[in-house]
């Protein structure tokens, strides 16, 4: 992850000239992006608001920036025109880097979780009620189009090469759609993820923790004095 966003920042930003206001600016909206990527769902059922960073960390989703104080610059005085061109020019760099890193992200998240299936020999790569990611190049910045694997479309050699996706948007009834297994990703963290951890939390008893027998060393006869040579200047309030 980290790699992958520096490697994007130099390709966005390298050449930019920015001040110190619009570089804050853009690596506020960059953690936005990076913080608005699903990481799970709370229901299979229910895929419109999965859960993010930005869920774990402020207990709800941002897709706003927070308020700043104004720094003022008396040296410069824009027109409207300057600030429409650097408000464009802002827009455009963080468009960049949501396009590339969207996609550098989205292939590192498949071949993690190739990785994992194939510790698995007998798990397919995609599984019915798996939560996915649906490509969609035309999608506003920091959305993602989540759905709900229903039935997989198997080729004649019998290996998954699409499926069928039930997905649900704020607003709109739930559609269907047939993708192809290029354009679906399945989150970082899947049901068997979830499954798995319940088993282990459930299968995890807690130990009584045995009481350790804490032997003391006899207090040496100057240690005894100090101790008592002090409690009587505490009494007399001299310490």
């Amino acid at each position: 992850m980290i790699k992958s966003v520096k490697r994007c920042l130099r390709k966005t930003l390298g050449n930019a000239r920015l001040t110190y206001e619009e570089l804050l600016t853009e690596l506020v909206e960059i953690g936005a992006i990076l913080n608005s990527r699903p990481l799970t769902y709370t229901s299979t059922e229910d895929c419109e608001e999965p859960v993010t960073p930005s869920h774990l960390m402020h207990g709800r989703r941002l897709l706003s920036l927070p308020t700043q104080d104004e720094v003022e610059d008396k040296d410069w005085e824009p027109t409207s025109t300057d600030i429409a061109k650097r408000e464009r020019h802002l827009a455009s760099l963080l468009d960049h880097f949501w396009r590339r890193w969207k996609t550098e992200y989205l292939l590192e998240l498949r071949e993690a979780h190739r990785d994992r299936k194939s510790v698995q020999s007998n798990k397919e790569l995609m599984e019915i009620n798996d939560i996915v990611i649906v490509h969609d190049e035309n999608r506003s910045r920091n959305l993602w189009r989540l759905g709900r694997v229903m039935h997989l479309v198997r080729g004649n050699d019998g290996k998954v090469r699409g499926a069928k996706v039930k997905v649900a948007e704020r607003g709109k009834k739930p559609t269907t759609l047939r993708r192809p297994i290029q354009k679906l990703y399945p989150i970082e963290i899947g049901n068997q993820d979830i499954t798995q951890q319940k088993v282990d939390m459930d299968s995890t008893t807690i130990q009584p923790q045995k009481e350790e027998s804490i032997t003391q060393r006899p207090r040496r006869a100057a240690a005894v004095k100090a101790t008592e040579k002090r409690r009587e200047l505490i009494r007399n309030e001299q310490l």
